[in-house]
């Protein structure tokens, strides 16, 4: 029974992950962007990175 409780939670994570396939390669373009604008602006003192 344990088992048969523990797939709805399983079905559930699986549902999203296959519905949120279609939007991963814009989310990957909108990192990258974001990504190479951090690295094309001048620094300035008062910016603080934690890298």
């Amino acid at each position: 029974m344990a088992f048969l409780l523990m797939l709805v939670p399983r079905a559930a994570t699986a549902a999203v992950i296959v519905s949120s396939r279609r939007y991963y390669p814009t989310d990957v373009a909108a990192a990258t962007e974001s990504e190479r604008r951090l690295q094309e602006r001048p620094a300035r003192s008062a910016d603080v990175h934690a890298d």
